[in-house]
């Protein structure tokens, strides 16, 4: 048996704190039947941020402190009692998901130059492989870039050809 103290923040500010509740799962991880809990009792979409606090070791029962994005301020069912101070800051949310600011600003979908050189040095061969896939993936974000700034005329003649290429580089075996 596990309990539940939520911090609740809207847009990364502190909103106030539910009522503590009890759910039946003990794992800490297994937010659901929390989320579910909150959506009913405050009535708008919530989403566990991070957890807070614990008062045993381990990872299961006891009372567990949990911050929660809540999509809008609830009409009702919270209370000011806890240190707003314990919610980091929000770069964005929506139910279910959750973008907290200090999160790096790193684009995932390509390698950085370290990577890139960590590979070619341990593994040239591998490097190779990949490399003609890789390069169609490159090419479908250079041509969307091209598409985001040619004339409206010319698009008619360029269409599919971006949404083409990743499929040319997964047609590769690596």
């Amino acid at each position: 048996m596990r309990e539940i103290r939520a911090l609740v923040t809207v847009g990364g500010r502190y909103a106030g704190e539910a009522e503590p509740f009890a759910v039946d799962s003990p794992w800490w991880n297994d937010v659901e039947p929390v989320t579910a809990h909150l959506d009913r009792v405050l009535g708008v979409p919530t989403s566990v941020l991070r957890l807070v606090a614990t008062a045993t070791s381990g990872t299961r029962d006891g009372v567990v402190t949990y911050q929660v994005e809540a999509e809008r301020v609830p009409d009702g069912g919270l209370t000011r009692s806890a240190d707003p101070d314990l919610a980091p800051a929000v770069r964005a949310a929506e139910p279910g998901r959750v973008l907290p600011a200090d999160a790096p600003r790193v684009d995932c979908r390509l390698p950085d130059a370290e990577v890139v050189e960590r590979v070619v040095e341990n593994d040239p061969a591998s490097a190779l492989r990949h490399a003609r896939p890789a390069s169609h993936l490159v090419g479908a974000r250079v041509y969307q870039e091209f598409l985001d700034h040619v004339e409206p005329s010319e698009r008619v003649y360029h269409l599919g050809n971006p949404e083409a290429e990743p499929a040319r580089a997964q047609s590769f075996e690596v």
